[in-house]
């Protein structure tokens, strides 16, 4: 089974699609944290310009988005 989307049962492939989505909302976590242990060490550069990068994939699950909200409060900016 080379790529989900080539599953013969929707279920099997709607299933696969569901974890595959769940894998990439746990990377914008951790690119978030990863962004958040950049700003505690000082690089806040680094650390904005990684959660920008995150923001522009548009995360939508809570972790992520809690994760982003407390990285700007943290840097004490606003970014809607």
């Amino acid at each position: 089974m080379s790529h989900w989307s080539n599953l013969p049962n929707s279920h099997i492939s709607s299933d696969a699609a569901k974890r595959q989505m769940q894998m990439h909302q746990e990377e914008f976590c951790f690119l978030v944290l990863k962004a958040i242990g950049l700003q505690r060490t000082g690089k806040q550069d680094e650390a904005f310009t990684l959660a920008q990068e995150v923001a522009t994939l548009e995360p939508t699950d809570d972790n992520s988005l809690q994760a982003l909200t407390i990285l700007y409060r943290e840097m004490h900016r606003r970014e809607y």
